[in-house]
């Protein structure tokens, strides 16, 4: 295998150099692209001096030497990478020594795969950050642990018909070709850029699974990262959902994943609503797609938004699931 790393570089002065030792310590590793995004610390002199550890090592930046976020710099790194492989790794994180172990047997034993994803595990810079609010639930992996057929992934990673985990950049191999074809990072996100390029990737691309039980790198967890500076955590995430939503429809993909892209959208957009408006929103959906009504899934969570989870929750829900039975619906 030949392969480029992509590690796009913001405000990582004191981790960047940890990263890319991490790579550079593999010989299928071609070249290492540091994406500078006009950091506001000393970073672009960092990766500057670590251009003498090895001629692998290459630095970009944008054409105006600005800051345009974390989907534009992978992109850019994407564009100029040279190799048939490219691997993601952020530079606050690291590879362990089996990296590539499993990509390399997967890749040779499916000649047609697009992708290999593996675990990613997590590293805490500060013990004291182990126990605290932030990373309660983190001492084991946040990566798809189930072996899941590529057919079945793109609904696995949009959580249906449960969330099973994560498929992580850091851990992720893919054909550079893949990328293109998937349309790259959508860079009017400024955040969940990776979930929606993830996703994006399973439906185009035969994605397969390597190292799932035991960690190929490691997530840096510093006081820098543990808690997103995000002034509406519920509009990105609804900003998320219409980029998928969108993107299944102007691709014209299977129907049954469109309308659970479209229903999770809807979902989004009436939690961040007022009364009146989350009303509305469910008579539009509900009056266009039967399997927003039938899916409880869907249908509940919409309904406990405008009644609250009394009396009338409950009445309503059993006179739906009795509709249902009437019908000869499923109740799933």
């Amino acid at each position: 295998m030949e392969i480029s790393v992509i590690i796009p570089v913001y405000n990582a002065a004191g981790f960047v150099e940890k990263a890319v030792d991490s790579a550079i310590q593999f010989e299928d590793v071609k070249e290492v692209l540091l994406i500078e995004d006009r950091s506001t610390d000393n970073s672009l002199q960092v990766c500057k001096g670590l251009l003498e550890k090895d001629i692998r090592i290459k630095i970009f930046q944008h054409p105006d030497k600005g800051n345009h976020g974390a989907g534009a710099t992978r992109n850019l790194g994407i564009t100029n990478a040279s190799f048939e492989f490219i691997a993601f790794l952020d530079a606050d994180d690291f590879y362990l020594p089996n990296r590539f172990d499993a990509d390399k047997k997967v890749f040779a034993e499916n000649p047609d795969a697009d992708g290999v994803y593996n675990a990613l595990g997590f590293f805490y810079y500060s013990q004291s950050l182990r126990f605290d609010d932030y990373s309660k639930g983190q001492e084991t992996l946040s990566t798809i642990r189930d072996r899941i057929s590529p057919e079945l992934l793109p609904y696995a990673l949009i959580g249906e018909p449960k969330h099973i985990g994560y498929i992580t950049l850091d851990a992720l191999t893919i054909r550079k070709e893949l990328a293109l074809k998937g349309g790259l990072f959508n860079e009017k996100l400024k955040l969940h850029q990776d979930t929606d390029f993830i996703f994006k990737l399973s439906l185009v691309g035969k994605l397969l699974p390597g190292e799932i039980k035991k960690p190929v790198g490691m997530r840096g967890v510093h006081n820098n990262n543990r808690s997103l500076d995000i002034p509406n955590l519920i509009q990105t995430r609804k900003l998320l959902h219409k980029s998928i939503s969108d993107w299944c429809m102007s691709n014209s993909l299977d129907k049954e994943l469109t309308d659970v892209a479209t229903n999770k959208y809807y979902i989004s957009l009436m939690s961040d609503s007022s009364f009146l408006v989350r009303v509305l929103i469910f008579i539009k959906r509900i009056a266009t797609n039967k399997s927003f009504f039938l899916r409880p899934r869907f249908f509940n969570p919409a309904i406990k938004m405008i009644t609250g989870d009394g009396f009338h929750y409950r009445l309503i829900i059993k006179t739906k699931e009795k509709c249902q039975l009437i019908l000869g619906y499923s109740l799933d």
